[in-house]
This record gives C-alpha cells, structure tokens and sequence, in this order.
C-alpha cells in the first residue's frame, strides 16, 4: 500500500468517528425509527440503537469503500479532473486504454 493509500485510510477513518458523522447518523434514522421503517429492529432504546448502527456502519463502509476505490483499480484521479478543456471524450478513453494495459 502506497503512502498515498495509508493517508486515504486514515482519512477515511477519521471521516467514520467525527462527530458530525456520528450525529447525521443518529438524525437520518430518526425518521425510519418514528414510522417503522425496519419492524425487526422493534422499538425503544434498543431499536433506536439497532437503527443508529446500521446507519453508521452503512456510512463507514461507504466511506472506506468510496477512498479506496480508485487505489483498487488503479485510478488516476487526476484524470477526472480534466473537465471540457481536456480534449474531449476521444481522449479521455485513449488515456483510460493507455493506463490499463
């Protein structure tokens, strides 16, 4: 794993417990707990857990999945970055073919 990769992973834990994260989760499930999304989960406390921590675990594997992914198939990110002035979509898929094989 290159330097660049670690940083992504420390980046994306970091992203996993900030506090912000851990309150959206906690905020975007209230709406499924009120109206019963998941009826296993049961209600009370111990289902609000059950849906707080489906979310964040949701969010987290998001996170390390979504950082990751370029690193897994040997992306160049700065090749999305281009925009309209990189030459058109004909360039775009000769330097996709030139960095796969």
């Amino acid at each position: 794993m290159a330097s660049d990769d670690g940083e992504k992973f420390v980046t994306a834990t970091e992203d996993n417990f900030d506090y912000s994260a851990l309150f959206f989760g906690g905020s975007s499930r209230w709406n499924a707990f009120a109206s019963k999304e998941t009826p296993e989960f049961h209600q009370g406390m111990a289902g609000y857990a059950r849906y707080y921590w489906h979310t964040v675990a949701d969010q987290s594997v998001e996170n390390f999945l979504w950082s990751h992914h370029p690193a897994v198939n040997h992306e160049d990110a700065r090749y999305y970055a281009m925009g309209r002035e990189g030459g058109g979509i004909w360039k775009r898929v000769g330097y996709s073919l030139s960095r796969r094989w």
